[in-house]
């Protein structure tokens, strides 16, 4: 039993090695940086150092083909958004050396496309939208929306290039500056409060529902949105049906993860966006009884499993190296959340990188956090990541 994961210097791919390596599975884990902490996991058997897939993807994809030509290797799960799209492109030439539980590019691109997400999310409540074309479209959008706005990249992840604009003059300067580096962006209303949720959802190749998992977001940083860095499981049957519902009409296989944030002015859940791959917050579904990671993998080699809809309830994880860290120190509230930040432990309490059986992806986590403390380039790049 084998299997190779990409991006071993993120949260979730650290949970996978974890996973599947205490199972027996022997797993090769590959990033393009030599101290990616999954590197330094006790279950990872072999390392695959592989040239940048942002900066050079055709170099990427022969290192990572002639890898999998070399050796017997029964699953293949790439997990960020850009390896994701990279090999969902060639998911024909990859699958002739291993299996590769991911959906075709056409559908990858469902989910990671903002714009064509609320396509497929017809009768799912989901935030105004307003989808420019050009970029000139933005002086009619800039008269018509009610304020405050958001405006969202449609290819990305996390709190990456995400802004606010509380009037018109401020959407048309965010617009553009988005639309310089990400493409031409999404303009949506602002959904006000604070009480997000996360539903992870295994699907089968007939787009069947075989696993899923519903998550609270307590914290996240950034403040304003962003990976959450504190949260607790939870069940909520409308929120599973919605992302059934969403999911299914993709036509969806393999893990996906969708967000919700309940809008305080009717109660209703909003589709906030997908997450197609691995999520950051992915080990406290498997602390909870969900063991995703296990369940692909099966799934990958026999067709299919058996349905697992039970978790247990009110456990609770923390990303505290660094992102509740972070919360901590941009709260503007640090007095009243000291006493729950330095509860360090708790029965049902942990964590997404620290574990006391597996201790050096967290000290690795450390070390390379301390050493580009002051590099502002270094943290984004943490965080998109995360």
């Amino acid at each position: 039993m084998s299997a190779l994961v990409t991006d071993a210097d993120s949260r979730q791919v650290l949970a996978i090695i974890r996973s599947l390596g205490a199972k027996g599975i022997a797993v090769s884990a590959g990033d393009s940086r030599r101290w990616a902490m999954g590197f330094f996991s006790k279950y990872c058997a072999e390392k695959l150092l592989y040239p940048s897939p942002v900066e050079n993807s055709n170099l990427f994809q022969r290192r990572l083909l002639a890898y999998l030509s070399k050796r017997q290797i029964d699953v293949f799960m790439p997990v960020s958004n850009h390896i994701l799209l990279s090999i969902s492109r060639s998911l024909d030439e990859f699958s002739k050396f291993t299996s590769v539980p991911i959906p075709p590019f056409a559908t990858v691109m469902k989910a990671l496309d903002k714009s064509l997400t609320l396509k497929v999310a017809e009768g799912i409540p989901h935030p105004l939208t307003f989808s420019p074309e050009k970029r000139s479209d933005i002086s009619k959008i800039a008269k018509e929306a009610n304020y405050p706005v958001v405006i969202k990249p449609r290819l990305s992840s996390g709190s990456r290039g995400i802004k606010y604009a509380n009037d018109a003059t401020e959407l048309v300067y965010y617009f553009k500056s988005t639309a310089e580096r990400y493409g031409i962006p999404l303009v949506q209303e602002y959904i006000p409060g604070d009480e997000m949720y996360g539903v992870s959802m295994l699907l089968n190749r007939d787009a069947k529902v075989r696993a899923f998992f519903v998550h609270k977001r307590i914290r996240q940083f950034p403040l304003t949105g962003g990976p959450s860095t504190y949260r607790v499981s939870v069940f909520d049957r409308l929120l599973v049906d919605l992302g059934t519902k969403l999911l299914k009409a993709m036509g969806w296989y393999g893990v996906a993860m969708v967000e919700f944030k309940i809008d305080p002015r009717d109660g209703m859940p909003k589709l906030i966006e997908v997450n197609p791959r691995f999520w950051g917050s992915l080990s406290l579904g498997i602390a909870a009884g969900v063991d995703f990671p296990y369940l692909l993998y099966k799934m990958a080699v026999d067709g299919d499993v058996q349905p697992a809809f039970n978790y247990r309830l009110g456990v609770k994880q923390r990303f505290l190296l660094f992102g509740d860290v972070f919360h901590f120190l941009a709260s503007q509230d640090k007095l009243k959340l000291i006493p729950e930040f330095l509860r360090f432990y708790d029965r049902d309490l942990s964590y997404d990188i620290w574990s006391s059986g597996d201790p050096l992806p967290a000290l690795v986590r450390l070390l390379n956090g301390l050493r580009y403390v002051w590099s502002r380039e270094m943290w984004e790049y943490a965080f998109t990541r995360a």
